[in-house]
């Protein structure tokens, strides 16, 4: 029997390949969130030491920095918020693509388990077909002597 061939092998490949490259994706956003939101954590922390008055400069210089903390920090928290949206959508396209990748990595595995059965049914066939020449040639042979 032949050996086992299945059809959509190179759409199967390509879109494991296409499972890998959003998995990536997904990495870079999460990194790029994981990284907004340290700098986030930075800039609070500095602004709250400002507010405490922690820091021993002029007043006016106290609250310019503390002004440019929380515009640094609005920026970041619009960063985030963008970057949460590209996280959001790499999740999904990487989910969706798993998805595609397992419905025919399941087709293979089906495709391949009624290979196997075929193959055994035409084997067990041979065998039987073989059995039974085999029992004729010896039921000719008694009847000739």
């Amino acid at each position: 029997m032949k050996r086992f061939r299945f059809p959509l092998a190179k759409v199967q490949r390509w879109r494991g390949q296409q499972e890998r490259e959003s998995r990536r994706g997904l990495a870079i956003a999460l990194g790029e969130l994981n990284r907004i939101d340290t700098a986030v954590a930075a800039v609070r922390s500095n602004l709250q030491a400002c507010q405490a008055g922690e820091m021993s400069a002029e007043t006016e210089l106290a609250r310019a920095i503390t002004a440019g903390f929380e515009r640094a920090e609005q920026r970041l928290l619009a960063q985030r918020a963008v970057a949460e949206q590209a996280v959001q959508a790499m999740r999904e396209q990487f989910l969706a693509r798993r998805r595609d990748h397992l419905a025919l990595r399941r087709l293979h595995d089906r495709r391949h388990e009624e290979w196997r059965a075929e193959l055994v049914a035409a084997e067990q066939m041979e065998i039987e077909e073989l059995s039974r020449l085999q029992g004729d040639g010896r039921s000719s042979r008694r009847r000739t002597s």
